[in-house]
């Protein structure tokens, strides 16, 4: 079973570090005097260069990210074992810890502001200025993106946002509280299929395969996709009964209140269900909590369980939240209010 904490290895990405060794700083001198017109007009020898892995960094909300490089020394010269960095970070961002020097690679710790924004790290070496100065960008997320510009939305019509809160993009039926009819509760052998859970990664780029597309909610498309440095994605879906009372206003057991399915597997009441991307990396998910694939005739939804009695008001709230290797992790909720006339 897959965990929460346990996110999968993310695709690990071809990185500036080997791009710089694969150039193999055949002509150091040449390349970085031009970048670096203050060293070429004193004559004095560029010492080598402070380079990141990735081409930018970015922060999940609520989450820290370690930002890792590599100190490329010029041709036929070894990096300085006193070599010392320092980093600055653009206003509204934190330096947690670091820069942190481990041969010839180095760490630093960010945290972001708590709304979206831009930003740009700077690493340098104030007792070995000789060497290149580092710059790389770094973006704080609004909640619910698990990359700059991959936020989860809801794949049906059927739902609006509403204010996000804490780490949470939110949604609610458009309609409002919802008025249930026994048709939409499920029996003691028929699980009925009640509120559309699908959700799908807008990035507005390309086209997202028809991953969730599957009755009973038919076929549905969004202009999406996703981003090959997440990997293996990880999802838990975790239902809360808020509040479930009966006509009368007593209170009533939250098992009765929801339930939710992912592919071959349903629970009732609060709890988690999870599942993955592993079979198929552009359907979210494809593989339920049991290893099961998930097929066009499996499901992705939230049911009333054939305990609820007539007459009950319920508040619930189903939040997904996926993760990556990175340990990046966004979240989307849904949060119903419904009456079982």
């Amino acid at each position: 079973m897959v965990s929460p904490d346990n996110p999968a290895d993310p695709t690990p990405l071809v990185s500036r570090r080997t791009v710089a060794r694969t150039a193999a700083w055949a002509a150091p001198a040449i390349i970085l005097s031009t970048a670096s017109p203050a060293f070429a007009a004193s004559g004095e020898k560029v010492g080598g260069a402070i380079l990141f892995d990735e081409a930018e960094y970015d922060i999940t909300f609520g989450k820290t990210v370690t930002v890792t490089g590599a100190l490329v020394p010029s041709a036929g010269t070894a990096v300085p074992g006193d070599l010392r960095l320092t980093a600055t970070v653009s206003a509204g961002f934190s330096i947690l810890s670091g820069p942190t020097v481990t041969g010839t690679t180095f760490t630093v710790t960010l945290s972001g502001p708590q709304s979206a924004a831009s930003g740009t790290l700077t690493v340098s070496s104030p007792n070995h200025p000789s060497y290149f100065t580092g710059t790389v960008p770094v973006a704080q997320l609004a909640p619910g993106f698990i990359a700059k510009g991959y936020g989860l939305l809801p794949l049906a019509d059927t739902w609006v946002e509403t204010a996000s809160s804490d780490d949470i993009r939110w949604f609610e039926p458009a309609a409002g509280m919802l008025a249930v009819a026994a048709t939409q509760v499920s029996t003691a052998t028929v699980l009925r299929p009640w509120l559309d859970l699908r959700f799908y990664l807008d990035n507005q780029n390309g086209s997202v395969e028809n991953n969730f597309g599957n009755a009973p909610f038919g076929a549905i498309t969004r202009t999406g996709g996703r981003p090959l440095k997440l990997g293996t994605v990880n999802i838990t879906t975790e239902s809360q009964v808020l509040a479930l009372q009966a006509n009368n206003g007593g209170a009533l057991d939250a098992v009765s209140g929801v339930g939710t399915n992912i592919g071959n597997v349903s629970r009732s009441g609060p709890g988690w269900l999870v599942s993955s991307d592993a079979d198929r990396a552009a359907f979210m998910p494809s593989t339920d909590q049991n290893g099961a694939k998930i097929t066009q005739n499996n499901k992705i939804f939230a049911f009333l369980p054939s305990t609820l009695p007539k007459g009950a008001f319920g508040l619930i709230r189903i939040i997904h939240t996926v993760y990556d290797g990175g340990d990046r992790q966004a979240k989307l909720g849904f949060e119903i209010q419904y009456r079982y006339a």
